[in-house]
């Protein structure tokens, strides 16, 4: 497959990432990346999702050079992607985008830590809420570290999972 062929099977607006990223397959996470790096608006958001769709532990270079991006939509692109990626590698994607200078990007972030707070994250937003002067933002990330320490550090359910289960920690 072509680099023109995947850039056309990412230009619908209503995109079946999940049927997308299986067609596509990994061989074509290289022209996923180049797509990413072009920094088309339209496209490369949908890349940096299709990537994270097809491996992303292959696609940890895509997902790192899109937190650099300086397009905050393809920032918040790796910031979504990296909810469902192992700790590791989501660390690697969120702690620098847990304080970008643009709100979405940081609630998306924070959004996406929060389903999974590991401790290096768990320990990266109190040192920003420490220094944090956006009232919202600091709201949201108290919230997160709340729900965190409530589930015994991270590791419990988010707390809307929580509620849905009745999952309740006995102290």
């Amino acid at each position: 497959m072509t680099l023109d062929e995947v850039r056309a099977l990412l230009q619908p607006d209503e995109l079946d990432y999940p049927g997308t990223a299986r067609a596509l397959g990994r061989d074509a996470l290289p022209h996923l990346a180049d797509l990413v790096a072009q920094g088309d608006p339209r496209v490369a958001p949908k890349a940096v999702a299709i990537a994270a769709l097809v491996d992303a532990t292959l696609a940890r270079p895509i997902l790192v050079a899109a937190t650099a991006s300086g397009d905050p939509r393809i920032r918040i692109a790796a910031a979504g992607a990296a909810r469902s990626a192992v700790s590791d590698l989501a660390d690697d994607v969120l702690d620098p985008l847990l304080d970008d200078p643009d709100p979405g990007v940081r609630r998306i972030a924070l959004r996406s830590a929060t389903a999974r707070l590991s401790p290096r994250l768990h320990d990266r937003l109190t040192r920003i809420l420490a220094v944090e002067s956006e009232p919202v933002h600091r709201r949201r990330i108290r919230a997160a570290l709340d729900q965190a320490d409530a589930a015994g550090g991270g590791g419990g359910p988010p707390a809307r999972d929580q509620r849905r289960r009745g999952w309740r920690r006995e102290r």
